[in-house]
């Protein structure tokens, strides 16, 4: 164990691959900045080992088993890998995505303590996720309707309009400089530039109808081609597999 975490703090406390993050006025960093670099020089410096990580191997649709009477249903897929790139309409079309179509099906028909359609633009991941959900197969189903929703999508603009202010608000939230220290390393970590905001809020700014119908294939993507993943009790996943054939590999978790 020892040298497991000998091998560990090798690797990790390294100054050549080392970046910090420091939030504080131009004044006062001129002073600082002597300490952070003593500090950073006491550090070891070794050449760097990178890996290259190709994921493991994880079966098409999985369950884990929790002594529990409520499940947490979640499908998702990389969407990127299929040939999508995001567009800013999608935060739109998330806002109903999750505060109208999920909030009225899963939460408000199924009892679920709730839904949500998490997004990762870097990693393309997109998903739907509910907790506390007394059904599994009819959530199941709910998301895999959802593509269909968005085609048949009719809104007027001024509703469109009423999300994209929302939306727009949340890109915009005010921060104090700790937040704006840990947002800027994490656009620096991502090359996040700034035409690339401005592209994606110009495609929020200017969403239409269209766009928000179109975000139904996106939806179709990860119903037809998402991988299932379910926590909840044994006789709920092992129901859904005869029922449904999910086809899930069942294995305990607690």
């Amino acid at each position: 164990i020892v040298n497991k975490l000998n091998t560990i703090k090798n690797l990790l406390v390294n100054r050549n691959i080392m970046l910090t993050d420091t939030t504080l006025d131009g004044e006062n960093y001129v002073e600082f900045e002597g300490k952070l670099k003593a500090f950073l020089d006491s550090m070891p410096a070794a050449e760097p080992e990178f890996q290259t990580w190709s994921g493991g191997q994880f079966p098409a649709n999985e369950g884990l088993t929790i002594p529990a009477q409520v499940n947490y249903v979640a499908m998702g897929t990389d969407v990127h890998a299929a040939g999508f790139t995001y567009h800013g309409s999608w935060r739109v079309a998330q806002n109903f995505l999750s505060t109208s179509y999920l909030w009225d099906r899963v939460r408000m028909r199924g009892g679920a303590y709730g839904a949500m359609s998490p997004y990762n633009p870097n990693s393309g991941l997109f998903s739907f996720v509910s907790y506390r959900d007394p059904n599994l197969t009819q959530t199941i189903d709910t998301y895999r309707e959802a593509a269909d929703w968005f085609r048949n999508l009719d809104l007027g603009q001024s509703e469109i309009d009423k999300a994209i202010i929302g939306v727009i608000g949340g890109m915009d939230g005010y921060q104090l400089a700790d937040a704006k220290g840990s947002t800027a390393l994490m656009r620096y970590l991502h090359n996040t530039t700034d035409e690339y905001r401005q592209r994606i809020r110009d495609e929020v700014m200017g969403t239409t109808l269209k766009d928000l119908q179109a975000f139904g294939d996106v939806l179709a993507e990860v119903s037809e081609n998402g991988r299932i993943v379910v926590v909840g009790s044994t006789d709920a996943l092992k129901a859904a597999n005869e029922d449904a054939g999910y086809g899930m590999e069942i294995q305990p978790l607690m």
